[in-house]
């Protein structure tokens, strides 16, 4: 018999489950109680005898873990993805290579500029993205991170869209959102504290790098917490921002 119709309970069912738990299994086939923490399977068996199982949590995870997950093709540079209660992440290394960026605001060039930008790590959880610095050339998961020298990136390396709305990380749209950052031009805002040289405005570092061929790392600030630590590595912030963490 169905007791479920058109998303409303049938009266029967409805009041099996209003019963205390655990409760007698007449319309119910089985039910799963969690009890501090523990996870306790209450079934019939074949004889349609009570049977009371502890589940470890892996093996309730594998129950409901039906359907086969994929990630798609991913983009180029993916160095970690995964899945938790905050939704898919990503975690992207570019490498030092020249970036079109267009400035707004008084004293910035008319026209977009070609600047070498240094390695930068983008990354994603949910629709919240993240943006650091590397002075590095190649990948490391303890690489020390840095403020990403441009604007509209908070301290903690979030990114400000604006009126923009990104679209939830996975492996057909994360490009897609860098390039919506990447390319959406660039104001005064939350433009200080990325250049040890310009405290205030990153810009007119960005100005001064365009005909370099390399970034000046060593401008660079460092991504920091308190100012009398080192900075804190890309492991660091993984496990924070996308693993929930504690620092």
């Amino acid at each position: 018999m169905d007791y479920c119709e058109e998303g409303l309970i049938r009266a029967a069912l409805l009041k099996d489950l209003q019963s205390p738990a655990p409760r007698v299994l007449g319309n119910i086939e089985a039910e799963l109680l969690i009890v501090s923490g523990q996870y306790i399977l209450h079934y019939r068996d074949d004889h349609q005898q009570d049977q009371i199982k502890f589940l470890s949590q892996e093996s309730v995870r594998q129950a409901f873990d039906e359907q086969e997950v994929i990630s798609g093709w991913l983009p180029a540079g993916i160095r970690q993805w995964g899945i938790n209660t905050k939704g898919t992440w990503m975690i992207q290394w570019l490498p030092p290579a020249k970036h079109t960026l267009t400035l707004l605001g008084k004293g910035m060039p008319e026209e977009a500029i070609s600047v070498a930008l240094p390695a930068l790590i983008f990354a994603g959880i949910g629709t919240m993205y993240y943006v650091w610095a590397s002075k590095e050339r190649e990948f490391s998961p303890n690489l020390p991170l840095y403020q990403a020298p441009l604007p509209n990136v908070y301290a903690d390396g979030k990114v400000c869209f604006g009126n923009n709305t990104p679209a939830p990380v996975s492996a057909e749209t994360f490009q897609n959102v860098w390039q919506l950052f990447i390319n959406s031009p660039f104001n005064a805002d939350l433009a200080g504290g990325k250049s040890t040289r310009h405290k205030t405005d990153v810009r007119h570092q960005l100005c001064a790098s365009r005909k370099k061929a390399t970034y000046p790392v060593g401008d660079l600030v460092p991504f920091k917490r308190y100012s009398y630590e080192n900075p804190l590595t890309l492991s660091d912030a993984v496990d924070h921002y996308f693993l929930q963490k504690n620092f």
